[in-house]
This record gives structure tokens, sequence and C-alpha cells, in this order.
């Protein structure tokens, strides 16, 4: 049960990040991969993000950029690695922003590296966080489908007990931070942990570990039937 709500939302926000773009299927190109690595920080509540898209462009073209805010996080603008400035991002309508970057300022056609800080990227409720990481996406559509399109590594403070993420599918990896991989360019990457460092389960794991008791019950009452037609 958890894990088809934590389904469902998936998709509605890939299928949103998706639609964010309108003009994606007239694009002259598609997007081969996307990398995210972001950084928590503890003291002031945001997180440096850090994002690369892979390319397949049939020639040079502008690439629109587009990001949502959720709750308080907020994306306001973002840097070009390599070339120097910002890039301020646009208010379109409600939290939606975007910015054009021209061809000519792309180091190369098929890679496009891109940073940007999350402010407010944190909410905490005396102890019980909440970290989203609003992605940075841009107007082309994806290659023909792969498992791994998206992948994301996210480092978090040490005494932060992280609980469940999202996407789904959010594991530790062996240098301490957290990864995931996914089919689509996700609008939002979040994960939810405890500041005093003790893990607490949250409310999917409980959804699911309901779902597999009942499972079980059924199975059992099943196997009662068995064993009375049998005998």
């Amino acid at each position: 049960m958890g894990l088809n709500r934590a389904l469902v939302v998936t998709a509605a926000l890939t299928a949103w990040s998706a639609g964010l773009h309108p003009g994606a299927a007239l694009a002259q190109g598609v997007v081969e991969s996307a990398h995210l690595s972001a950084e928590f920080s503890a003291q002031d509540r945001t997180a440096l993000v850090r994002i690369e898209y892979r390319l397949s462009l049939e020639a040079p073209i502008d690439v629109d950029v587009q990001v949502l805010g959720f709750a308080d996080a907020t994306v306001s603008e973002f840097e070009i690695d390599g070339i120097g400035g910002a890039t301020e991002l646009v208010t379109l309508s409600g939290s939606r922003r975007s910015a054009t970057i021209p061809a000519s300022s792309l180091l190369t056609a098929d890679v496009v590296r891109l940073t940007y800080l999350v402010r407010n990227a944190v909410e905490d409720d005396e102890g019980a966080l909440h970290a989203r990481i609003p992605v940075l996406s841009v107007s082309l559509p994806p290659t023909e489908a792969v498992s791994d399109l998206f992948s994301a590594e996210l480092s978090v403070p040490p005494d932060w007990a992280v609980s469940e993420g999202f996407p789904t599918g959010l594991r530790r990896l062996e240098d301490g931070t957290y990864g995931t991989t996914l089919a689509v360019v996700p609008a939002l990457v979040s994960v939810r942990a405890r500041a005093d460092g003790v893990w607490r389960p949250g409310l999917p794991l409980g959804l699911d570990l309901l779902a597999m008791v009942v499972l079980l019950a059924f199975g059992y009452q099943g196997w009662i039937h068995l064993r009375k037609v049998a005998a």
C-alpha cells in the first residue's frame, strides 16, 4: 500500500515535470542521462545542488530550463559550469520559474552542467526533518526508455538519521551518501530524517508492513482452506 502510494506520487510528479515543457515533443534532441548531486547544510538549511545533463542534439540549440518550488524550498538562479555569473530564473506562475540558456553559452553541445542553491531546503519540525530538492529540468524529452536515466546522490549531515526518501528506492551508499535511480527526471527529490541521530520508521514503511501482514493473513487462510478441501 505504501509502495503503491509512493509510485502514484512519483508518476504524478514526473508527469508534472514533463508537462513543464509543452514543446518538448518538437525539440531537436533528447536527454540521454541526468545526474544530480546535492549537499544539505545543517547550519542554514540550504542545499547546494549540481546537475549534469548529457544530451543528444541534432544541432546546437537554446535550452530552456524550468523548476518548481515545493513548500518553502525555492530556486531563484543557477550557474552554468565554466561560465561566469549567475542566470536568474523568471517566475512564470505560482512557484514555476524558467530561464533560457543560449547555445552560445554552452561549453559543449552535448553536456550541460548546472549549479544552484536551494533556499529553505530543510523543514525542521522539532527534530523531524523534511529536506527537499527541486530539480532543475531541461526542455528536452528523455531518450528511449532506460531504467537509470536519472540518478541522484545526496549528502546529509552526519547526525541525520534518514528514514525514507522520494523517489522510492533511496539507499545508503558505501561512502555514506544516499543514492537512487529513476527512468525519468523527477520534479523533486526529498528525504525525511531525524536530527537526533535516532532512526524511526516513516509512514510508508508502516503501510508496507501492514500490507505484508494482511497478505500473510490471507495466505494463511488460503492454506487452511486448502487443507480442509484436501481432507
